[in-house]
């Protein structure tokens, strides 16, 4: 298996725990260790599938300045 097909199972196998996790209504830390695997990981994947699923020039500015954006509600008065 070439390392990109690799790369790809790797994120599918943990974009499938996440949504499990999140479905599951546990902790990060209780759904992990009843696995076999660290909270901190799932906590890792977890961010990096909410990036993933951010428009692109969110991500892009989120990842630039390290910290994630502010939403502003403007109203035309």
């Amino acid at each position: 298996m070439g390392s990109m097909t690799r790369t790809k199972a790797t994120e599918a196998m943990w974009s499938e725990r996440v949504r499990a996790w999140r479905e599951s209504g546990e902790t990060a830390e209780e759904f992990a260790r009843s696995r076999g695997f660290a909270a901190s990981t799932l906590h890792g994947w977890s961010s990096r599938r909410a990036y993933a699923d951010m428009p692109r020039s969110v991500a892009t500015y989120s990842r630039e300045y390290g910290d994630w954006p502010l939403c502003v509600a403007v109203s035309m008065l």
